[in-house]
């Protein structure tokens, strides 16, 4: 699961920085049917948790001043924000964005 997560952020970062492509007909379909498979995963209370221990471990490596505020932060706004995510992984098209499908 974590492999499935760090993947669809690569592909984000990667969608941002990436230059024109031409499409890959066989990749596109591949593309698109993880992106429902993740999607679905992302709406899991155990993803859920599991992102938010991850992000906790972050707030732990920032100053300790503002720790407590990272703290805080991903426990009010971690769930609303992974919701956003799953509920726009369609509308976020990564797979036209990095050039595996046509847009």
């Amino acid at each position: 699961m974590k492999f499935l997560i760090l993947f669809f952020f690569v592909i984000l970062a990667l969608s941002v920085s990436a230059e024109e492509t031409s499409a890959d007909p066989t990749l596109c379909p591949i593309c698109q049917e993880f992106m429902e498979f993740l999607e679905k995963e992302l709406e899991s209370p155990e993803v859920d948790k599991w992102l938010e221990n991850e992000i906790e471990k972050f707030c732990s490596l920032v100053p300790p001043e503002q720790a407590i505020v990272c703290k805080g932060s991903v426990e009010l706004y971690g769930p609303v924000v992974f919701k956003v995510l799953a509920d726009n992984i369609a509308a976020l098209r990564p797979c036209d964005k990095i050039g595996i499908c046509d847009n």
